[in-house]
């Protein structure tokens, strides 16, 4: 899966961006002197990958330029071409104003303009949203994803700036079970394990959560089911008793119970009247006592359930253990080419070795961890800046796509900002990086302004050639930004 065109049905105000199979160069030139202690330009670097999320069918979000600014957005069609794994083309179309409404066309030749095409000339037209990411799914054919759809992992492949705070975990996902296990996966671990770890855990809290609640219903004292069980046979055989007095009209044995309190009462209605009572008191003690002992089975239940719980969740974290230790010790896993490849581009970059390690932490859940190297082979503390966080979240993704080249993954990346606060023979070594892994088969989008180019002395060639620009911007009015309109 590559990017191959990008293009609207308004070519007035978007034109067309035409990717390349390899390098290729979003540059924005900062022409105004008044703009160039800015950190912010708005000419649209970062915009351009949302637009490609937005054609991958990302989730509508009020927040998104599109829709935040829908007004100005009104009537327009985005269609992105995407290079299949077999060699074909598939094109996905999707409007502005109903986003939830998909149209599909696969085709062979590349660079095609379908924005006007007829609906009847689609493959799929008007597809819902959730089926429409189905079918996507089916046509990229991503199967070193499974079990996980193609978008699970857009968020490595579109970094813009706020996705370089964390190699691992990406902005928006938040919890745990929600990255880890696909992360794992993508590693090379077995994600089925780290998964169901989080599963347990889930069973575990639910079944806790339900103890603690039955507790309360409990009022908050847990007797003995056996004092229960004993409390409720005594009062059920009295009240056996008391119900068999009733049935027989017979007062006799419970006259000499009552003598000493009751004084010698001659009045039958009244003797019966006392027994009654007495009786539904004793009713009421029994219901009581068997809600409590319903109670306190399910109490025994839930601790019955807990430890076996309990017993399975400690057999995955052994599994788990086992399998990062099969996974760190081969050479040929994937675990291994990935971390190698991880090492080898940051040693290129800026000359020091990284590490890439993945192991259990103490609750057996994986811990994903990326550090530079000192000379003597000890992690340090390099790695905390921004400026080579940046740079191991580029290499991590990087040697991640090497990798997976061979596989049916996904074979490009967008990196917005690469270049930036990286020195001058820093960024000449990634970018020489990056030509190498193109020219082997990966497909490269980044973006750069014109004050982020190394400095070059007279004669020099230029960093990029005209044909790896795909896109140039400038300050200079709206023909210079991405879409050919005022600032929003």
């Amino acid at each position: 899966m590559k990017l191959s065109r990008l293009y609207s049905n308004r070519p007035a105000v978007f034109n067309a961006v035409d990717f390349s199979p390899g390098l290729n160069v979003v540059f924005a030139e900062i022409r105004l002197p008044q703009n160039r202690k800015k950190d912010t330009h708005n000419l649209g670097k970062t915009t351009l990958g949302r637009l490609v999320d937005f054609c991958l069918l990302s989730g509508r979000d009020a927040k998104f330029f599109l829709f935040k600014h829908q007004q100005l957005f009104d009537g327009f069609v985005f269609l992105l071409e995407i290079e299949l794994l077999d060699g074909s083309y598939a094109t996905v179309r999707r409007g502005v104003n109903e986003p939830t409404k998909i149209a599909f066309k696969r085709h062979q030749a590349r660079v095609q303009d379908y924005s006007e095409l007829p609906a009847p000339q689609w493959d799929h037209v008007d597809v819902p949203f959730d089926r429409a990411k189905d079918l996507l799914d089916g046509v990229l054919d991503l199967r070193a994803m499974k079990p996980w759809d193609y978008r699970k992992g857009l968020g490595y492949l579109l970094r813009a700036q706020d996705d370089y705070r964390d190699v691992f975990q990406l902005r928006n996902g938040h919890k745990h079970v929600e990255w880890k296990p696909f992360l794992a996966h993508v590693l090379g671990f077995d994600s089925k394990l780290v998964e169901g770890l989080y599963k347990k855990e889930a069973e575990l809290s639910e079944r806790q959560s339900k103890i603690q609640t039955i507790q309360a219903e409990l009022g908050g004292s847990v007797e003995d089911v056996s004092k229960i069980e004993g409390m409720l046979l005594l009062k059920q055989k009295e009240a056996d008793k008391k119900q068999e007095l009733l049935n027989a009209f017979d007062f006799r044995n419970a006259d000499k119970e009552k003598t000493k309190v009751v004084v010698t009462d001659t009045d039958v209605f009244t003797k019966y009247r006392q027994v009654s009572d007495e009786l539904v008191g004793l009713k009421a003690d029994i219901t009581s006592l068997e809600r409590q002992r319903g109670f306190l089975h399910r109490l025994q239940e839930m601790r019955t359930e807990i430890r076996t719980l309990t017993e399975e969740k400690g057999r995955l974290q052994t599994q788990i253990e086992d399998d990062v230790e099969k996974q760190n010790s081969d050479g040929k896993s994937l675990f291994s080419s990935i971390r190698i490849f991880f090492s080898e581009i940051v040693d290129e970059v800026i000359d020091r070795k990284a590490l890439l390690s993945v192991g259990p932490n103490q609750q057996g859940h994986l811990d994903f961890r990326a550090e530079i190297l000192d000379e003597s082979g000890n992690a340090t503390s390099a790695d905390l800046g921004h400026t080579y966080r940046k740079l191991l979240c580029v290499a991590f993704d990087m040697a991640v796509l090497r990798a997976r080249l061979e596989k049916k993954a996904p074979m490009f990346v967008y990196h917005d900002g690469v270049f930036e606060s990286l020195d001058d023979r820093k960024k000449v070594n990634l970018l020489a990086v990056m030509r190498e892994y193109a020219n082997i088969g990966l497909q490269f989008v980044i973006t750069l302004i014109d004050s982020e180019l190394p400095a070059r002395a007279e004669g020099d060639d230029p960093m990029f050639a005209d044909e790896e620009i795909v896109l140039r911007l400038h300050d200079e009015g709206p023909d210079g930004r991405l879409f050919k309109m005022a600032a929003w």
